[in-house]
């Protein structure tokens, strides 16, 4: 029984020791490729311990007060974005759910929301705004970027929520006449698609991240702060292990967010059993 016991608790935490595995392994890699490249002359990538130094410097000295402005602006923004596309899609979501042929109507924004590649979009924007406040406007082109990504997945969740709830209580609310009043909404339609909504919010903040930096790198300078700007800055200095650093940094965000994806779909799916069968 024991022995069992230990075994047990051995698998529980074998997953986890072979990601750290995995970490060390593309250390490994990492180290060798910029031992390769610095015997050739080539000094573009640092080895990690350069990076490693680096990172602390951004993080733990008296010069690391930029450093948390630019992750306080990129979480900023991709606080806004949310907001903005969670209003959105909760109002659009909802009106799509209840009436089918609205949701026919919206499908061609939302597939294009969908398809439309996201350089594309800051191209457009920064073209559309040259010359009228730019230097004001540019640091809201990352949330609209990022509010183009995140709305159709909160659209959709709530949409998608609202088409499950069962045929019998359909059939029963249209009897009753209550089929599209505010009570019915709250009380029925909306805790059908809470557990659709709190995926697709997790599911957005990882996404809606990656983005934002992306977005930051490609509006400019105008910016402002943001991990986006502290990029292109260290790339135009041809400071390689502060622009490592700083990927670093947006990596431990993500990696952050992502696992806490993974622990709430796992909690969702286990008080919702109905999510499994939406795995994707």
């Amino acid at each position: 029984m024991l022995k069992r016991g230990r075994n047990t608790k051995f698998k529980k935490f074998l997953p986890f020791v072979f990601v750290v595995l995995g970490v060390l392994f593309l250390f490994l890699i990492w180290a060798i490729a910029s031992w390769i490249l610095k015997s050739q002359g080539n000094h573009a990538l640092p080895n990690p311990i350069e990076v490693l130094s680096a990172l602390f410097a951004l993080l733990f000295t008296s010069s690391s007060l930029k450093t948390y402005l630019d992750i306080g602006w990129t979480l900023y923004r991709l606080f806004l974005s949310f907001i903005f596309a969670f209003i959105f899609g909760l109002i659009f979501g909802i009106i799509a759910g209840l009436f089918p042929l609205f949701e026919r109507f919206f499908s061609p924004f939302v597939l294009l929301l969908k398809t439309i590649p996201t350089v594309a979009v800051v191209m457009l924007l920064t073209g559309l705004f040259t010359g009228i406040s730019y230097r004001d406007f540019a640091s809201y082109i990352p949330v609209i970027l990022g509010w183009v990504i995140i709305f159709p997945l909160i659209y959709e969740a709530i949409k998608k929520g609202f088409q499950e709830v069962n045929k019998e209580t359909k059939e029963a609310l249209t009897l009753e006449g209550a089929t599209y009043k505010i009570l019915t909404v709250k009380d029925v339609y909306l805790p059908s698609a809470a557990p659709y909504m709190l995926l697709s919010f997790l599911q957005s903040l990882g996404l809606g991240l990656k983005v934002i930096i992306m977005a930051e790198v490609l509006a400019g300078s105008s910016v402002g702060y943001g991990l986006g700007i502290a990029i292109m800055v260290s790339r135009d200095l041809l400071e390689m292990d502060e622009l490592l650093a700083y990927c670093l940094i947006a990596i431990l965000l993500i990696a952050i967010t992502d696992t806490l994806l993974c622990l709430a779909r796992k909690a969702l799916r286990e008080r919702f059993p109905f999510l499994k069968k939406n795995r994707k």
